[in-house]
């Protein structure tokens, strides 16, 4: 990952991700020509909290803006996961 900070959290959120933007964008479509997009998307999607800077000042072209929309949909389904399997455990408690 480009330039970004990886902060240790105590509370509920575990590990946050700091990007900027077009880093992210950039690394995407890199990885997307390298044959590595799939393995590039589950990185960002295991950190628990993920803040894209710039996201409302950067006009995307639509390949930028396909790869990440690809990005917060693998991190909505890996959330949903995490949530259910923590109700689980829960219940089991």
């Amino acid at each position: 990952m480009q330039p970004a900070h990886r902060l240790g959290c105590t509370d509920a959120v575990q590990e946050v991700l700091l990007v900027v933007l077009p880093a992210v964008v950039n690394e995407l479509v890199e990885a997307a020509d390298d044959k590595q997009l799939s393995k590039t998307i589950a990185r960002y999607g295991r950190v628990d909290l993920l803040c894209l800077d710039e996201l409302g000042y950067m006009e995307l072209d639509r390949r930028g803006a396909e790869l990440l929309f690809q990005v917060l949909t693998e991190r909505e389904g890996a959330i949903s996961d995490r949530h259910r399997e923590q109700r689980t455990v829960l219940r089991l408690d």
